[in-house]
């Protein structure tokens, strides 16, 4: 039960088992090229995907996943950086090596992909296409021991980037340990593999329940920010109404607060209504009137949250009523609810059982262990029940996606089709 419980353990971060996790030997490299990867929806589970450490170790890189096929879709637009190059080989690929300073591009867009899936993002890709392609000679075979590649000259997403930003800022530093940190995670699942007792070769794995989570919830788990808010009925009228009639005026926000799991930073403000509410108007939120009188105004937590938070982040909260709230701050970023999704995974897992619709009802359930968040009243438990939950939903759609380590996984290709770099013609 022990091995069993030690295998499911799993870093939310690289996304591999907490025995193989390579966190330790990442690092952050200050480039000044942005690194833009367009990546098939097929990679970003893969465990030995390296688009995800390409966006961890390099400040100015970003990822974005064709889910759906929606990047092929016209009205959405495909940001892609102006002056930017595409890595990619071809007959009218320029060598990054031959360019001269003013000749470079000056942003990368890369393909995470297979080679074939890599030829079929950028036939329906128009903005890859309308870009400059550029390539290089690779000088040394890639150091991927653990997935196929179909030529000598293929690396992977992490070492096809480095080398490119060999040629475009060659006085740029860190490089080798990126590359140091690729070495390890090889090393590890290598490692580990040997020392892990074999199976029958007629043995095959079954394939893991689909667990009905979406792909958002496990991909780039740096940018999920958990939030929790708390609002009242205050003024004249919610003094004086009780029932139906108090539940159809409008709640004024209160108390904002939210958490960063990735690196365990808070952000709590309290925030002072136009009229204090009532006592016991605030009692479920185990704040009290006189928190809210020295409280800041709307505005100036609205400027903190705004400063607090990251172009990137993402929003999870437990329902739509957090949402509706937060329109108060103005601040448009990706938000979802982990309510419905903690009801599909929970149904699929065991149609039979019974789905309380709060949080406490399902942390209890579950058997969660929360862990304690410095904010005041309710809304500390708020915060770390959401964080005990995200961490149940993750680790269980990660491990059912989990494939085994196959030779046939990508026959036709490496980590990254675009990482054929080479200066070849296109096949």
């Amino acid at each position: 039960m022990a091995d069993a419980q030690e295998a499911r353990e799993r870093c939310l971060q690289c996304l591999r088992p907490a025995a193989q996790c390579y966190c330790d030997h990442l690092i952050r490299v200050a480039n000044r090229t942005p690194v833009v990867i367009v990546q098939h929806p097929h990679e970003q589970f893969h465990p030995f995907g390296t688009a995800r450490m390409v966006r961890r170790c390099f400040e100015r890189a970003q990822v974005h996943v064709d889910y759906d096929r929606t990047l092929r879709d016209e009205r959405r637009a495909l940001p892609l950086p102006k002056g930017a190059a595409l890595l990619y080989p071809g007959p009218d690929a320029r060598d990054l090596a031959t360019l001269e300073p003013e000749e470079r591009p000056s942003a990368l867009v890369v393909i995470d992909a297979t080679w074939g899936q890599a030829r079929g993002l950028y036939r329906d890709l128009a903005p890859l296409q309308a870009l400059p392609k550029v390539s290089f000679d690779a000088t040394q075979p890639s150091r991927y021991r653990i997935r196929k590649q179909p030529r000598l000259e293929c690396l992977s997403t992490v070492e096809a980037v480095v080398r490119a930003l060999e040629l475009l800022e060659p006085d740029l530093a860190g490089l080798d340990r990126v590359l140091d940190a690729f070495a390890a995670m090889i090393d590890l699942q290598i490692s580990t593999a040997k020392a892990r007792p074999r199976a029958p070769r007629q043995a095959r794995r079954r394939r893991p329940r689909r667990t009905g989570l979406p792909a958002w919830l496990t991909d780039e788990t740096d940018r999920h920010v958990l939030v929790y808010g708390e609002a009242a009925f205050v003024g004249p009228e919610a003094e004086r109404a009780t029932g139906r009639a108090l539940a159809a005026l409008p709640k004024t926000l209160i108390q904002w607060t939210a958490l960063r799991p990735g690196t365990g930073e808070c952000f709590s403000r309290l925030i002072r209504p136009p009229y204090l509410p009532l006592e016991r108007r605030l009692c479920p939120t185990g704040l009290e009137a006189s928190d809210l009188e020295s409280a800041n105004e709307l505005g100036e937590a609205r400027d903190a949250w705004r400063t607090w938070l990251r172009d990137d982040d993402r929003l999870l909260c437990w329902n739509k009523s957090t949402l509706d709230i937060m329109d108060a701050l103005d601040t448009p970023r990706e938000a979802h609810c982990l309510k419905g999704e903690y009801k599909n995974f929970a149904h699929r897992r065991d149609p039979k059982a019974w789905l309380g619709g709060s949080i406490d009802a399902v942390v209890e359930s579950e058997g969660l262990r929360v862990n304690p968040v410095a904010v005041p009243g309710r809304a500390a438990r708020r915060l770390a029940e959401l964080e005990a939950v995200s961490r149940l939903l993750i680790e269980g759609a990660t491990a059912a996606l989990e494939p085994g380590v196959r030779s046939d996984h990508h026959s036709c290709g490496g980590d990254s089709a675009a990482s054929l770099v080479s200066n070849v013609a296109t096949a």
